[in-house]
């Protein structure tokens, strides 16, 4: 994609295999999945190692799991800093919203921070406004009545019972200088 301006863009789109039969036995799945992204990535990188990636989606691993951190090799993104992190890696806009204890998807009662974005170094210095990351999880979108699942977001469906809702998923979002 090209800015208005005429700069290009790399966005990677992600929606990686379930955790379907617990995380240690899909966790090698997931891995497959990072290392052809990775592949991907380095190749962008070899051309110019200042170009701007953002790579988002349902990554079905926390930003602390394998598959991000050693595959894809996302580091923290501490903004005071951020002109100092070099352009040709990557960076995990999530992982400060996991630490906090919030999620975007709550499973078994407990959050999750599964929705995530990443974006290149280049990106992170000239174009991510700080703090702007975020989960969008308001009021009307939320379950409500008690138990495990109160202020999860409220899915359309459960299994074949109709819920009227959104997704199971909250959606996530930054903002971005673009020009």
């Amino acid at each position: 994609m090209l800015s208005p301006k005429g700069i290009e863009y790399h966005f990677f789109v992600n929606h990686w295999p379930s955790r379907r039969g617990g995380q240690d036995k899909s966790e090698d799945n997931r891995i497959a999945a990072a290392s052809r992204l990775r592949a991907e990535i380095d190749k962008l990188f070899a051309d110019d190692p200042n170009t701007n990636i953002i790579i988002m989606g349902d990554f079905n691993d926390e930003p602390t799991d394998k598959s991000i951190t050693e595959v894809l090799k996302a580091a923290p993104v501490i903004c005071d800093f951020a002109e100092h992190f070099p352009s040709d890696a990557l960076y995990n806009l999530s992982l400060e919203k996991k630490i906090a204890g919030e999620g975007s998807y709550k499973f078994q009662g407990n959050w999750n921070m599964i929705d995530q974005m990443l974006i290149s170094g280049n990106v992170l210095k000239v174009n991510f406004i700080c703090g702007s990351y975020g989960i969008f999880n308001p009021s009307f979108i939320q379950q409500k009545g008690g138990g495990k699942y109160e202020g999860a977001s409220l899915p359309t469906f459960g299994g074949k019972r109709y819920f009227g809702g959104y997704s199971d998923h909250f959606a996530i979002y930054a903002i971005f200088k673009l020009f």
